[in-house]
C-alpha cells in the first residue's frame, strides 16, 4: 500500500538534505538550501500535499480549523506555498503538519530569508493541542531551513550559534584582524549576498572568524585578495 503524501513528501525531503562539511557545534548537522527545496517541489505536488486524505491529516485539519475545509483554503493559499511560504511550508511538510500552513499564512508567519521565529511569534498555536511541542519542533527546526545570505561588508556579520554558514571551508590561509582566515567558496550561490560581482558564479573568498563571542561567532567576509 502506497504512503499517503504527507509521509513521502517528508521523507522525500529528508533524502534531500544537505551535509555541511562544518558547521558550528549548535548548528544542526543538516540543512536544506533553498534550491534543493525547490527542486523537490519539482517532484512534490504542494497541492496534493496539503489536502493529503490520511487520517492522520484529516485529524489535524479538524483540529487546528474546527473542520475539514481544505478544500476551500487551497483556493485562496495555493499561489504562496511555493512562494513567500515556500521554506515555512517546507519546514512543516518535513514535521507531517503541513494542514498548519494555513495558520501561518492568516498569520502572516513565515520564514523570510532573514529573520528567525521566536516563541512570542508561535504564540497563535497556543489554543492547539500539544501546543508546546508544537512550538518547540518549529524553533528547533526553523535552523536548518532558513539560512541568510552572505553579504560582502567591512562589518562584523554576527551569527546565532544555531545557524548554518553556507560556505565551504577549503583552506586555512592564515590570521587576519579578526582572526582565523580560510579561502573559501559558496556550494549554493543563492547564498551569494550583496557585494559579490555578477560575473562570479561560484566566488571565492575569505572568511575571517572572531571567536571573541563565546556562543555568536561573528564573520567578515570580503572577496579573495581583498
Amino acid at each position: 500500500m502506497e504512503e499517503p503524501w504527507c509521509v513521502r513528501a517528508s521523507l522525500a525531503l529528508y533524502e534531500k538534505r544537505v551535509v555541511p562539511r562544518s558547521h558550528p557545534p549548535s548548528a544542526p548537522e543538516f540543512y536544506f538550501p533553498r534550491s534543493v527545496i525547490r527542486k523537490a517541489f519539482n517532484e512534490l505536488p504542494a497541492r496534493d500535499i496539503f489536502l493529503c486524505d490520511c487520517e492522520h491529516c484529516k485529524r489535524h485539519s479538524r483540529t487546528e480549523y474546527g473542520t475539514d475545509n481544505r478544500i476551500d483554503q487551497i483556493r485562496d493559499i495555493e499561489c504562496r506555498l511555493l512562494d513567500d511560504y515556500l521554506l515555512i511550508y517546507a519546514l512543516l511538510i518535513y514535521q507531517r503538519r503541513p494542514t498548519l500552513i494555513g495558520k501561518f499564512i492568516s498569520q502572516n508567519v513565515k520564514l523570510d530569508g532573514n529573520v528567525f521565529l521566536k516563541a512570542t511569534d508561535l504564540e497563535f498555536l497556543l489554543p492547539l493541542s500539544g501546543a508546546a511541542f508544537l512550538q518547540d519542533n518549529i524553533l528547533r527546526d526553523q535552523w536548518r531551513f532558513q539560512v541568510r545570505a552572505l553579504v560582502i561588508s567591512q562589518d562584523l556579520m554576527a551569527y546565532e550559534s544555531k545557524e548554518i554558514v553556507p560556505i565551504d571551508d577549503k583552506d586555512q590561509v592564515g590570521e587576519g584582524q579578526f582572526g582565523t582566515v580560510y579561502k573559501s567558496s559558496f556550494p549554493y550561490p543563492e547564498y551569494r549576498g550583496s557585494g559579490w560581482k555578477e560575473e562570479e558564479v561560484c566566488p571565492k573568498y575569505s572568511a575571517q572568524v572572531s571567536t571573541h563571542l563565546q556562543y555568536s561567532p561573528a564573520i567578515r567576509f570580503c572577496p579573495q585578495g581583498f
